[in-house]
């Protein structure tokens, strides 16, 4: 056997897989309070809009004799 080893056998290649969990407390995609109440007064314009429209259509219906 020979004083110097080739570099293959010098060299095993040797891969250590570690799983590391690690937790991160950060919440997000959250509504800020401005942001819901934007929502909310969006929510009740489209309401009134609704009832508005609903309004006029059924005052026309009822006038014209239907």
């Amino acid at each position: 056997m020979g004083i110097y080893l080739t570099y293959k056998e010098r060299y095993k290649e040797t891969a250590q897989i570690q799983k590391i969990e690690t937790v991160i407390e950060k919440e997000v995609n959250v509504l800020k309070w401005w942001q819901k109440l934007f929502i909310t007064l969006g929510i009740v314009f489209i309401y009134l809009v609704a009832i508005k429209i609903s309004a006029k259509f059924l005052t026309k219906n009822r006038f014209s004799g239907i």
